[in-house]
């Protein structure tokens, strides 16, 4: 399970913080311990992947019976490409925990949008606006569908939401590394003493080896990611599909007969001629006897 395979990355990303912390307990002093921002970042993605992974286990609902969670999905799991765009200029603040409530937000990593996503929200908004202006009467099966994917859009929301943000966070990681690793070579630099110039310029080294090992474990957790995402945009643009299909059905029968007013009126029809013919009659004998 591909859930299982991200549990994995995200223990590799664990020991990835482990090296980290163990590289600085190395020097004591907290003035020398330049990897203390890097172990920030480190451990912050550790926490959202571990989030995230949970919030994919969250989305899915529970498999019939006989049925196993792996073959609950339908679709391949061809992921998105590893390679992210760049990071937003103002995303909000990076320790910042994605509001797990069901209501609407401002989208805050608009960049990080998949159309297809974008393009199941519009069926959405027009099977919604279809059953307005057409005037769609609920059956049994429309509501029931619609409870469904009611449910599910929330859920898959939310889901959207934690790994556009994952994606970003690598993205940011990698910003905050340059200028990180920049600051530290400009202060090595500046060093007078030749030997001790040296001697932290093999931490820098040893920073940036640290760092490249995490980015490769990080981006590897995200095709991981992108292969789970991968699935359930499969099953939101099925599940859309239904509920669209389930209100264009219900519109189909509604013409199958003919309106219960016209069909009334036409069974009172041979009740509505004889009055019609009793007027007549006593409008004509009334007028004749008035000559």
């Amino acid at each position: 399970m591909l859930i299982r395979l991200g549990l994995i990355g995200i223990s590799i990303v664990v020991a990835a913080v482990v090296l980290v912390q163990t590289a600085g307990q190395i020097f004591p002093d907290p003035n020398e311990r330049p990897a203390v921002r890097l172990t920030e970042e480190v451990t912050r993605t550790n926490r959202t992947a571990g989030w995230l992974d949970t919030s994919f286990a969250n989305v899915l609902p529970p498999s019939p019976p006989g049925q196993s969670a792996s073959t609950a999905l339908p679709g391949g799991a061809a992921g998105e490409t590893a390679t992210s765009p760049g990071a937003p200029s103002q995303p909000g603040a990076a320790g910042d925990e994605p509001d797990a409530s069901p209501d609407p937000t401002p989208d805050r990593y608009p960049e990080y949008n998949n159309p297809t996503d974008q393009d199941a929200r519009a069926a959405a908004d027009f099977t919604d606006d279809m059953v307005e202006e057409l005037e769609i009467r609920d059956t049994e099966y429309t509501r029931a569908v619609d409870e469904f994917y009611n449910e599910w859009s929330a859920r898959y929301s939310r889901a959207v939401d934690a790994h556009k943000r994952f994606r970003w966070r690598i993205d940011r990681a990698g910003v905050i590394a340059a200028e990180y690793f920049q600051r530290q070579a400009d202060l090595t630099s500046q060093m007078t003493n030749p030997q001790r110039r040296e001697v932290f310029r093999q931490r820098d080294l040893q920073e940036q080896e640290l760092y490249r090992q995490w980015q490769a474990q990080a981006h590897e957790i995200l095709q991981q990611s992108n292969a789970i995402m991968a699935e359930l945009r499969q099953l939101n643009l099925e599940i859309t599909k239904v509920r669209l299909s389930a209100n264009f059905l219900a519109l189909h029968q509604e013409f199958q007969t003919i309106p219960h007013a016209i069909t009334q009126l036409h069974n009172d029809l041979a009740l509505f001629r004889a009055r019609s013919e009793q007027l007549q009659f006593s409008f004509s004998t009334g007028a004749v006897h008035n000559q």
